[in-house]
């Protein structure tokens, strides 16, 4: 049976250890497997019990983008594994949570999550401590204009 759950509080998977800033060390982000390079994607999060706030970047250079291409987005649960929901597109699978870390379950990989402290954030990717950061407003089009039915 699933269980669906807003990021607000409802999941059992979500309580207080799935909150804070999560990444994948430098060092294993990129691996190399029977010849193939596979590369983590989504390799720094931050879930606040509510919202995930990540890096994404358009897959076209007309789409609207923020201004430092982070955005904090709606989460949802399915059991274990928690969704975002991108400003343009469907509901996409970030990580898993066993309970004491997030990992990220692919065909030929599994990708864990480390929890750090703010201090430990590389210097290129601090936008994502911006502490003022408002909820993206899915009311915003992919031309960047608002629209009258935001999700």
């Amino acid at each position: 049976m699933c269980q669906w759950a807003s990021g607000q509080g409802m999941g059992t998977e979500n309580n207080e250890q799935s909150h804070g800033l999560w990444q994948i060390p430098k060092q294993e982000r990129v691996t190399f497997q029977d010849g193939v390079i596979f590369a983590a994607g989504n390799y720094l999060f931050a879930y606040d019990g509510r919202d995930v706030t990540l890096l994404l970047t358009p897959s076209k250079n007309w789409i609207y983008r923020s201004s430092d291409d982070v955005y904090k987005l709606k989460t949802k649960w399915e059991g274990r594994k928690l969704f975002y929901l991108p400003p343009f597109g469907d509901w996409s699978y970030l990580a898993e949570f066993d309970g004491e870390q997030f990992y990220r379950e692919e065909p030929k990989h599994r990708w864990k999550y480390h929890k750090i402290r703010d201090e430990d954030v590389e210097t290129a990717d601090k936008a994502i401590l911006n502490s003022h950061r408002t909820a993206h407003d899915y009311a915003i089009g992919p031309a960047g204009i608002k629209e009258r039915n935001g999700r």
